[in-house]
């Protein structure tokens, strides 16, 4: 996403993103490691990115929708454990 920003150079883009976007993402096996965006807010509005967030389905142009949060539903797809940060900064078991 930031190369595409940076080809673009100083013409605005909407990104549509869901709120947590930039909560850090992290996986302790085999090694701790983010896995979240590679990437900072700031990063991407130093080219010219402008936020538009969204949990639930939103029109973006007329007859085009994203699909906002898609719920697991499959039983055959565990999610990955990853881990977060508390407000203390302690690295914590992200329950999402």
């Amino acid at each position: 996403m930031l190369e595409i920003l940076k080809h673009v150079g100083k013409k605005r883009v909407y990104i549509v993103a869901h709120p947590m976007l930039f909560k850090p993402n992290l996986v302790v096996k085999p090694f701790l490691r983010n896995v979240g965006a590679p990437f900072t807010r700031k990063d991407l509005e130093k080219y010219s990115a402008e936020f538009v967030w969204a949990k639930k389905p939103l029109e973006i142009v007329k007859g085009v929708l994203v699909t906002g949060e898609v719920p697991r539903v499959t039983s055959f797809e565990k999610p990955i454990e990853t881990y977060t940060f508390n407000e203390k900064g302690e690295l914590i078991l992200d329950e999402l």
